[in-house]
């Protein structure tokens, strides 16, 4: 019994109900459930197997656990969860990693494991002792081979929209200049030269044509000075 209490008097305001000041675990044996994760934990595995033990090495972390361990009186041993990851959350409820390992009690705490909104509500986390920047990693360009570097961009419904708009406002502009070439009596373009030429606006390299009437071109002038 830690207290008696009753209705004629109340819980004395300097009582504990943990008398208990100095916190031995008489060697109990803890689970921590880690990862290998250079310079705070350094671990080597003890086998291939999934959720196999660590062999602990020199490291931040690993000081910091043997300093309870000889304040707490307690041992310990490493072990990494079962699917090797650090933990995301399931659609279930459930999460991954060490955090799910945690969350099924396969596991007493961890070290190493960064704080985030979702972690918070399933585990509890000490005061940060440590900043680990985060760093966004994307895939590397790399070439592409020669004849596919200018069709490898889009994909085939790309190209084949592509194509198909080409066709049409081609096909428009040969329609139109048909048209002009018959009420002026003018010489009007072809189909091919029509595709084409809408091909080459697509790259923003339209061709240039000089004028039919020679009186239209520009001549360099010729300044003559008198001696």
């Amino acid at each position: 019994m830690v207290y008696e209490w009753s209705f004629n008097s109340s819980l004395p305001r300097n009582s504990s109900l943990l008398q208990r000041t100095n916190w031995n675990m008489m060697g109990h044996r803890l689970t921590v459930i880690t990862l290998p994760y250079f310079p705070f934990i350094e671990a080597e595995r003890d086998s291939d197997q999934p959720g196999t033990t660590l062999t602990p090495r020199d490291s931040v972390d690993i000081r910091m656990i043997n300093t309870f361990a000889a304040h707490l009186n307690y041992t310990y041993e490493l072990r990494e969860p079962l699917d090797g990851n650090w933990g995301m959350p399931q659609a279930n409820g459930s999460w991954t990693g060490i955090v799910g390992s945690l969350q099924r009690q396969q596991g007493d705490f961890s070290v190493c494991l960064w704080m985030t909104e979702e972690r918070i509500q399933i585990i509890d986390h000490t005061r940060v002792y440590s900043q680990d920047p985060l760093t966004i990693v994307s895939l590397g360009s790399y070439r592409f081979s020669q004849y596919l570097s200018l069709i490898k961009p889009f994909t085939r419904r790309v190209w084949l929209l592509l194509l198909l708009s080409l066709v049409v406002w081609g096909t428009a502009l040969w329609l139109l200049q048909r048209a002009w070439s018959r009420v002026f009596s003018r010489r009007g373009l072809t189909l091919s030269t029509a595709l084409f030429y809408g091909w080459a606006v697509l790259l923003e390299d339209p061709p240039t044509y000089s004028p039919a009437n020679t009186s239209g071109r520009v001549r360099p002038l010729n300044f003559v000075r008198n001696s």
